[in-house]
């Protein structure tokens, strides 16, 4: 019999019917040596699987009968991959990354989607349909703690399931890389359970879970992987038993996945969620303490310590305190029933025991000392010390417990359900900020409550502060659990948005703190306007002002003001002046100098960036700001706020180099402040770049704009308004330093997430084919910059009106190419519609009139129309030099030379051309232009 089914072919095999009588000893040895044709295995697997006798037979055969040398695999059956191979017509095979029984997982690249997967490739026969519905169910299941399944398909007859490839390494080489304290070993082992429970509220049962299992990457974030898709049920024992003696999963003279098996898995008999948690906490054991739990260099006598429950601790642990070990001897309770109820309890369980604790051990000794000393008052104090401690850790945990780990996995459950492609990267970029933002509001709870020196008005102030904040939280985290695919989008933004590392100050002395009741309603506030619910947060802030000073609260009058007029020039630039004024108002009522800067601060960008700018009278507030941040001490974020209006509105001035400056150090201070991760920092460089690119420093134009972008992709994730936003920038950045290829590619890599967030027809598609058109232009490529300048001005004709200025700006780039194509007639068309467009705009248009007048000169010069061309050009410069000011100096400097060109060629005053020529040169400041104005004056003498 055994004989029979070693030498059966493959034609015998397909007309094999399936068995129903149970095999004998010789085929389970057979099985467990996996000498055994993998079709034939996978029909007997499917058997044991319904049978609880077999079941019992393999474990008692591979505790007792297995040969004591290492078995050879199954026959290599199926071909293997070569790197450059394809996948099902899709991905590209680059490496080998391992295998095993059931197959083989490669590292390959999916071209359409631009990422690189792992694909696990499994051997022909290996249960099929159970398979299918392992990983169809593993697909379903998205969460930042465990490795997301892509797509599951089949290939020449094989199964095929597109994992995430993570670049890290995995549990145990994280615990080898460096030392770690039990603290971080904890923070890590935990966030690996809540994998496992978000797969157990999902139905999957990981059957062998490992620290080989988890992968951790390079971001930190531990990834489980392995949910049974190579191993099913019941059955999956055979596999592992087979493994048993194999040198390579030999560790402390057991193998590797018996050491983690659950008593009940290693008698065969059923498994479920709580036998994961057994392995969990084996895990969790060794992590902490270097070893297993359970000692044994043999299965039989592994199986005997842990039928005997001989919990091993090694003599020299770290300090890892009992309430910590409890929870994990408790997970390992021989029988299930004796465990936490789910995964979820036990995480609640550890999270709670790793909590820092303030009540101190002395404490008892100094009371016993005080009573044998006749002390009573001291014994009193000392009692009272006690209560406070526990009042400030209860305080610091109702904050923690705004986000535990039962929120983390709701949260991550609703946001998947929305459907939304990409929920999965909102997940992984929004709770750890939130975890941040939790972890600092409890640190402060402490802070407040344990400072001694505090008065009891500083006191209430920032406790009634801190209330708000955590109002805002609880708000943000519930809208991102009931939002739609909008709110899930914006996620990260939220997160964002509440993180403020700046601690509650205290406010003026004698000013009346803010009601409670009006604290958290401005939480709410806050939280609306964290998640981009635009509308929604100037209703509610409205109806909230009013509400404030019918109650005469100038406090949260003076907050909500702020808040409100924040969101409304979001909407419309300029149209929170009168709410700026009334929070400056309302502040210096109660001389708040910190929300009084604040307010000040708003009406600079409004001055000074507005449509009709008011330099001096931003200048102004920014004085006005900065003496007030003097009198309270200072203010980091105030101060890098400044510090960047300062440099956006002197860059409306033209005044680049001292934008420049303005604009480092608010760089530094918000660096220092928010840490180098944070997105206003990424934000930060980007505009540096925008800066140092008008000075025609490209190579730092280049190295600040690669910055923004990586920042803003780690806070974000791949796909986000703000990472594509950033892409486009590096994209200008390459063209302004000649990588054009560069350039090109990542242009397409913002316009395709444009195309994901938005759909086909948003104004960032014809910025990108704008910005690509250009691209082309400076290779040469002029038919292409053509199509490119078409497709974009049909899109803004569409969105914005064909009249429009974005319109007029494409008719400019485009009359440019049309020139290069030879088309003179189409060209001088096409910047005569921007000049026509500019003005019927008015106002609006003045400020990119006198270009376009100049564009179309050129354009004129080019067929020696100078009679046509010099009015033109003389009212250009004419109104750039009405405001010397506010005009760029570049086009200053264009229209100079310009009207020099015009006055020669039609044989005006040639001294006052070259005049006009030699201040090209010395106005100008891209060095290409420069040098096109002195070319000129060397060949006009």
């Amino acid at each position: 019999m055994a004989g029979r089914f070693l030498t059966l072919d493959s034609a015998s095999a397909e007309r094999y019917s399936p068995r129903v009588a149970c095999p004998d000893d010789q085929e389970l040895l057979a099985m467990l040596e996996r000498s055994m044709n993998p079709t034939l295995f996978g029909e007997l697997e499917q058997h044991i699987d319904s049978c609880a006798s077999c079941r019992k037979a393999v474990a008692a055969l591979a505790k007792g009968s297995l040969p004591q040398h290492a078995v050879a695999p199954f026959e290599e059956l199926d071909h293997e991959l070569a790197p450059g191979a394809t996948i099902d017509d899709r991905y590209v095979v680059s490496r080998e990354l391992g295998r095993g029984g059931m197959g083989t997982v490669y590292l390959a690249h999916d071209p359409t989607l631009g990422r690189d997967v792992a694909i696990k490739l499994h051997r022909a026969g290996s249960s099929a349909d159970r398979l299918q519905r392992e990983a169809v169910a593993m697909a379903k299941l998205a969460h930042p703690n465990v490795v997301n399944v892509f797509e599951v398909a089949t290939v020449d007859d094989r199964i095929y399931v597109a994992m995430e490839y993570v670049r890290g390494t995995t549990l145990r080489g994280w615990i080898a890389q460096s030392p770690r304290s039990w603290r971080e070993i904890v923070a890590m082992i935990t966030a690996c359970g809540r994998g496992l429970a978000a797969a157990h509220a999902a139905g999957l049962v990981h059957r062998d879970f490992k620290p080989e299992n988890v992968l951790v990457g390079d971001d930190g974030r531990p990834r489980v992987g392995d949910f049974g898709l190579a191993r099913a049920d019941h059955a999956a024992m055979v596999a592992d038993f087979a493994m048993l003696t194999t040198a390579d999963t030999m560790t402390a003279g057991v193998a590797g996945t018996p050491a983690y098996m659950a008593p009940e898995q290693m008698n065969g008999d059923p498994v479920d969620a709580r036998s994961d948690q057994f392995a969990f906490c084996i895990a969790a054991w060794e992590s902490l303490y270097g070893k297993r739990p359970f000692a044994g260099t043999t299965l039989a006598l592994l199986h005997a310590a842990i039928e005997a429950h001989e919990l091993v601790v090694p003599k020299a642990t770290p300090a890892v305190p009992d309430r910590v070990h409890a929870v994990i001897a408790r997970g390992l309770a021989h029988s299930p029933s004796d465990r936490f109820p789910d995964m979820t309890a036990l995480l609640t369980a550890l999270d709670r025991a790793a909590r820092p604790r303030h009540i101190r051990n002395t404490a008892a000794v100094v009371v016993g000392l005080a009573v044998l000393g006749g002390g009573s008052a001291l014994a009193a104090h000392a009692v009272s010390d006690q209560r406070h401690a526990a009042t400030c850790d209860a305080a610091a945990a109702q904050m923690r417990d705004k986000f535990s780990l039962v929120d983390h996995t709701r949260l991550a459950s609703a946001m998947v359900a929305t459907g939304v492609p990409y929920a999965q990267s909102s997940i992984d970029h929004a709770i750890p900020v939130l975890d941040r933002t939790a972890a600092f509001l409890a640190d402060q709870a402490i802070s407040v409550c344990q400072d001694a020196t505090l008065t009891p008005h500083a006191r209430d102030v920032r406790t009634t502060c801190l209330a708000s904040r955590g109002a805002g939280f609880a708000s943000v985290v519930d809208q991102l659990e009931h939002g739609d695919a909008t709110v899930v989008r914006n996620a990260p933004d939220s997160a964002w948005a509440l993180y403020d590392p700046t601690p509650c100050s205290e406010g003026p002395i004698g000013a009346p703190p803010m009601s409670l009741a009006l604290a958290k309603r401005i939480g709410d506030l806050h939280a609306l306007i964290a998640s981009q619910r635009v509308k929604d947060a100037i209703a509610t802030g409205t109806a909230l002002l009013a509400d404030a000073r019918a109650q005469h609260d100038t406090a949260a009058e003076t907050q909500i003001a702020l808040s409100l007029a924040g969101v409304q020039d979001e909407v419309e630039p300029g149209s929170g002046v009168a709410s700026f004024n009334a929070a400056e108002a309302a502040a210096e009522t109660q001389g708040r100098d910190l929300e009084a800067a604040s307010a000040l601060a708003g009406l600079a960008a409004d001055a000074g960036t507005g449509p009709v700018p008011n330099f001096a009278q931003a200048h102004h507030d920014l004085e006005l700001a900065h003496a007030k941040l003097t009198r309270v001490g200072g203010n980091t974020a105030l101060e890098a706020k400044l510090a960047q209006i300062e440099a956006e509105v002197l860059v409306y001035e033209n005044r680049f180099g001292d934008a420049e400056r303005a604009m480092r150090k608010s760089l530094d201070l918000a660096e220092k402040l928010f840490g180098a991760d944070h997105p206003i920092v990424g934000g930060a460089y980007g505009t540096l770049s925008q800066i140092v690119d008008a000075e025609g420093k490209h190579a730092e134009q280049l190295a600040d704009a690669q910055k923004a972008f990586d920042i803003l992709r780690a806070a974000y994730g791949d796909v986000h308004p703000q990472v594509a936003t950033a892409t486009g920038n590096l994209s200008v950045a390459y063209r302004a330093n000649d990588r054009l290829d560069d350039a090109r590619r990542e242009l397409l890599a913002a316009d395709r997430m444009y195309e994901q967030l938005y759909g086909p027809n948003h104004p960032a598609h014809a910025i990108t084919a704008a910005n690509l058109g250009s691209i082309e232009m400076r290779a040469g490529n002029w038919a292409a910059a053509r199509t490119a300048m078409e497709r974009s001005k049909a899109i803004w004709s569409k969105v914005a009106g064909p009249m429009s200025p974005p319109v007029a700006g494409i008719d400019r780039d485009l009359g440019d190419t049309l020139q290069m194509l030879g088309d003179h007639d189409g060209a001088i068309a096409s910047d005569r519609e921007a000049v026509t467009i500019y003005e019927q705009l008015g106002a609006d248009g003045t400020v990119r009139l006198g270009p376009a007048l100049d564009d179309l000169c050129e354009q004129l010069l080019v067929v020696k129309r100078y009679a046509d061309c010099r009015p033109m050009a003389e009212r250009a410069l004419a109104m750039l030099e009405a405001k010397p000011a506010d005009a760029n100096p570049q086009e200053l400097a264009d229209a100079r030379l310009m009207v020099a060109k015009v006055l020669w060629e039609t044989h005006g005053d040639h001294a006052k051309a070259r005049a006009l020529a030699r201040s090209a040169v010395a106005t100008g400041v891209e060095p290409d232009r420069k040098q096109l104005a002195t070319d000129w004056l060397a060949a006009h003498r």
